[in-house]
């Protein structure tokens, strides 16, 4: 290779002498030295290419996939699959030859294995070595095959598969014996879900199916997801946790739902795009799912008209139907740091007929409370004209920008876990995403943005964020260079330093996943001609000393602009040791920088509408949505009289949100008894911490549903309204609990100026309360018809008629 020394950077140039149009590139991991290269063209044509020393060098391992020496032929490679768990074990496939290349110590030796059947897909059993299943989907029965022996022997395990994926270790499915769960089609538009053994011929029930007439079945994390057809236009999506069983989902709008995306799933909070019109998708966030058993699960709106695209559904008229058959939507999850999230969404402007989409019906918002409230991108320096008085903001590109054939961006949002509140990103200042495309750098988690370079660039980060390394992308002619910028400095400033003597077309820079290396590599061409050649640049030398504990502050995103709290996100405060971005030092390789965790006081931030709820436009209050059927004040069919339940106030706290205290009683739901049953005749008896209703005949008595008592010795009733009073010498408060229809909770009468209320009598006329205090000797009177604080508090007579007076009764119609 040529080797370029620079004080600053090291860099090594690698001619592959490859002229093959496609470049596949995986780092082996887990402290490993071996970077695997397959290089293809068409179908026909292949060559792999391994590096055992990092990228210094590459050897040609094309000659060990010689299928016919006789007549020279070599095997044509499609994909290579390393296993996730065991690094040195790798299958090599050829779906034109029908074989595949099996090798357990990083390729040194390979094994050629012929198959009955097309090897499209392989997935390894994670905690296997030797186990994998291959997908045939080219058959017309596209049957499922597994071999225990890393290839040598196979068994076929079903037919007319559309989908599947091992079952984790930690489900109860496995725990019965079964390994794989399939989604096997029964007819052009239904399909089941089974859950079957990996063992065919073991005594064991073989199969097991979890649903049937199934359309979807889509698998992230711990969870699966099916979708089941209601009618034509509209799809149930059920969701199951762990294998358990599937359970409903309820979304907070009366649209049809065509399909869906799971954009995200984070502390057992589901976040997906549901695609409703030809035109327009919204997102909605799940409630925490508690358990495997839980009736539904509710999904409230985050943000309408969201950029996502399901194929056959959403924009088929558009230039990306043509070109793009996967689905997705602009979503990018900050990592690293709890609730922030950007979005792309389809501008207000843009009509729901309008047939196709483009950069100019697109905006980019960032929410930093888990998509409870979406605001624009903050620009604080650009090279741009346009101003923030002219309704400018950033936008950035993502999926929808790289798959539209107009801009072809191949830049994406990059925000790292070992890099928290550094994100790096190709965007546009405008109104919209169309204009000319910069690279944009934030330090502080999305909250205000910079513009660091003009025109296309690819990024990356190193170092745990202590370098940012960016270099000209080749997209047409005058745009090759020989040169890369990086900054030690989060981006504040950028040095410009040759890694070659001649220029060269580049179309990627790349770094092992993790973000915390020097190590960077790109891939590009020759000038003259398509030949293919890898740079491995090292800039360790950039830093000018190893890092110690007076380098690092503590940081947390922060902002005085517009009032924006974001500090505190879900309740909490995550504190972060950051390096200090004037401290020119290296992190290493094994930086790992403790997170200290703050809880919040409860705001109204922490709280998002109820369902049956909606925000008042332009205000932080929630109101009854007339547009939703759904009735919140509903008394729960399991509310058992002497029983309490939850009656919201309109608002509930944001799923996950671990605020304390603070203003929490403004908005938390009100406990209010079940519906109680009038008497005509009983007696109340006041049990210190409990009021009793004895019947006159003999059946047993009843615990009135009132709460939070300490010591009561008072007590009366309003017969009318089946309310009773309490007064209570502990926390020397009066209140009031009315029973009937269950909609009405406690409430406080006399807060202050007591001292040992025994004695109260009600007068059904006036509607007044009596009630002696023998501390203070004295009688007061308040009305209970209003809401008036104080509730019009008079002293009828003071100490100096009365001595501890004890009881009183009153004659309301002698007045």
């Amino acid at each position: 290779p040529n080797i370029v020394y620079d004080r600053n950077i090291t860099a090594r140039v690698f001619h592959l002498n490859e002229t093959r149009q496609q470049l596949m590139v995986h780092w082996v991991g887990d402290n490993s030295n071996v970077i695997i290269c397959l290089v293809r063209e068409g179908f026909f044509s292949s060559a792999v290419y391994i590096s055992y020393d990092y990228g210094d060098t590459y050897i040609n391992k094309t000659e060990a996939f010689k299928i016919n020496a006789v007549e020279n032929l070599y095997a044509s490679i499609d994909k290579f699959y390393i296993h996730p768990t065991f690094k040195s074990y790798c299958v090599y496939t050829d779906i034109i030859n029908h074989k595949i290349f099996t090798t357990i110590d990083h390729s040194n030796h390979l094994k050629s294995i012929q198959l009955s059947f097309v090897p499209s897909v392989v997935t390894y059993r994670p905690d296997i070595p030797f186990v994998f299943v291959v997908h045939d989907k080219i058959s017309p029965t596209k049957q499922l095959w597994i071999t225990h022996d890393f290839g040598k022997t196979w068994t076929m395990l079903e037919e007319h598969v559309k989908s599947y994926f091992w079952i984790p270790v930690t489900w109860d499915l496995y725990k019965r014996g079964h390994s794989l769960i399939i989604q096997r089609e029964e007819s052009s538009n239904t399909s089941v879900v089974i859950a079957v053994s990996e063992n065919i011929n073991s005594s064991q029930n073989n199969l097991t199916t979890l649903a049937v007439n199934v359309v979807h079945l889509k698998v992230k994390d711990d969870y699966m997801f099916i979708t089941t057809q209601l009618s034509k236009k509209n799809l149930d999506l059920l969701i199951s946790y762990k294998g358990g069983n599937f359970i409903h989902t309820r979304f907070d709008t009366e649209l049809d739902r065509r399909d869906y995306y799971i954009a995200d799933i984070t502390a057992n909070r589901i976040m997906v795009a549901v695609a409703h019109t030809p035109i327009f998708s919204n997102l909605y966030i799940s409630d925490v799912i508690q358990s495997s058993n839980q009736d539904s699960i509710s999904f409230s709106l985050s943000l309408e008209r969201v950029v996502a695209y399901f194929p056959n559904i959403t924009w088929t008229e558009s230039l990306i139907s043509d070109i793009w058959t996967e689905t997705f939507a602009d979503i990018h999850k900050v990592k690293g740091l709890q609730g922030i999230y950007i979005v792309s969404q389809i501008s207000s402007s843009m009509s729901g007929g309008s047939i196709d989409i483009g950069p100019e019906h697109i905006i980019t918002l960032i929410t930093f409370d888990w998509g409870v409230d979406w605001r624009l991108l903050n620009v604080t320096r650009s090279f741009s004209h346009c101003e923030k008085t002219d309704n400018c903001s950033l936008h950035l590109t993502q999926m929808f920008a790289h798959v539209y054939p107009v801009t072809r961006t191949h830049t994406f949002i990059l925000s790292s876990k070992s890099a928290p509140g550094i994100i790096m990103a190709t965007g546009v200042v405008g109104k919209s995403l169309k204009g000319k495309p910069g690279v944009f750098v934030s330090r502080d988690a999305g909250l205000t943005w910079r513009q660091v370079l003009k025109e296309m660039h690819y990024y990356n980060i190193g170092d745990h964020g202590g370098i940012l390394i960016a270099v000209r992308c080749y997209k047409l002619e005058k745009e090759e260079t020989s040169q890369i910028l990086y900054s030690t400095d989060e981006g504040e400033t950028w040095l410009e330093k040759n890694f070659t003597d001649s220029k060269i077309k580049v179309y990627e820079l790349m770094t092992e996943p993790g973000e915390n290396t020097t190590v960077f590599t790109m891939f590009g061409s020759v000038l003259e001609k398509h030949e293919w050649l890898i740079v491995k640049i090292d800039l360790k030398n950039a830093f000018s000393y190893n890092c110690t504990k007076d380098d690092y502050k503590i940081w947390t995103p922060t902002s005085s602009v517009d009032h924006l709290k974001t500090s505190c996100v879900l309740g909490q405060t995550q504190m972060f040791l950051r390096k200090a971005p004037k401290s020119n030092c290296y992190n290493g390789l094994n930086d790992d920088r403790p997170i200290q965790t703050v809880t919040c006081e409860c705001d109204i931030e922490d709280f998002t509408c109820d369902h049956g709820f909606t925000w008042m436009s332009s205000s932080k209050q929630c109101i009854r949505n007339k547009t939703s059927s759904f009735d919140p004040y509903i008394i729960p069919s399991t509310c058992k009289p002497g029983q309490m339940y939850n009656r919201t106030k309109g608002y509930r706290l944001i799923p996950g949100d671990k605020c304390r205290v603070g203003r929490s009683l403004e908005f938390m739901p009100q406990e209010v008894p079940c519906p109680f049953e009038e008497k005509p005749e009983f007696i109340l008896v006041a049990q210190k911490e409990r009021i009793l209703r004895l019947s006159l005949n003999d059946k047993p008595f009843e615990v009135l549903p009132v709460r939070k008592l300490e010591n009561v010795i008072a007590v009366e009733f309003d017969v009318k309204n089946n309310c009773i009073f309490w007064a209570d010498i502990v926390t020397d408060t009066i209140g009031r609990q009315c029973l009937s229809d269950g909609k009405e909770g406690p409430e406080i009468l006399v807060n202050s100026g007591l001292s040992s209320v025994e004695g109260m009598a009600y007068d059904w006329v006036s509607k007044h309360l009596y009630f002696v205090d023998g501390a203070m000797s004295k009688i007061e009177v308040i009305r209970t018809d209003n809401k008036i604080p104080g509730h019009m508090r008079r002293t009828i007579l003071g100490p100096t008629y009365l001595k501890k007076p004890r009881g009183i009764a009153v004659h309301p119609r002698a007045g």
